[in-house]
């Protein structure tokens, strides 16, 4: 047997209740495509930044040469030589999908911007005694952040030594679940 109940609300109570479901789609809507994205990128670039400056991943690989540790001298440091690509990171807008760092659809990510270079005079390679007076130029700093993260072969290969990759996983399994539970909450309180 099927039973039939009938609320009636006066036209105040209606309304709150209809101002509240709006609330609650507007905030849903906006925390999806625009803000849960934004603290994504911008939280994960922290531990990014935070990850590459206490090298908490340097353990897992090898300098790629002596001659090269040698030539960074006291910044013989992964992922650091002058600063610029810890200077270029950051958490931004991107139009187009640009693969494992997005958040939000390719709305937001965190990593190098296209077009972004160093500040020159360094050489990808340490300096063999035939070039020990070459200046470099500028390079794109997303080119040799590629070749960290990924490797390159070629006539100087270059193993690969990813930051990105093991701190997006200790971001998906420590942080993201935090952005979600805090979205969870933000939209909870509009329901008033």
């Amino acid at each position: 047997m099927i039973s039939k109940y009938y609320v009636q609300l006066d036209q105040k109570d209606l309304a709150r209740i209809l101002n509240a479901l709006d609330r609650v789609k507007k905030s849903t809507y906006e925390w999806t495509y625009n803000e849960m994205p934004k603290r994504g990128a911008t939280k994960f670039l922290l531990l990014l930044k935070s990850n590459i400056i206490s090298q908490r991943y340097s353990s897992l690989y090898n300098s790629l040469s002596p001659g090269y540790a040698e030539w960074k001298g006291e910044l013989d440091k992964f992922w650091l030589l002058k600063g610029d690509f810890l200077r270029s990171l950051s958490a931004f807008r991107s139009n187009q999908s640009a693969g494992i760092l997005e958040f939000g659809g390719g709305q937001w990510m965190a990593g190098v911007p296209a077009g972004v270079r160093d500040s020159g005079g360094k050489s990808w390679f340490y300096p063999r005694s035939s070039d020990k007076q070459k200046k470099h130029g500028s390079r794109s700093i997303a080119t040799y952040a590629y070749y960290g993260e990924f490797g390159h072969g070629g006539k100087n290969p270059q193993p690969a030594r990813p930051i990105f990759v093991p701190t997006l996983i200790e971001y998906e399994k420590d942080g993201w679940p935090k952005q979600g539970d805090d979205a969870l909450k933000y939209i909870g309180r509009q329901w008033r």
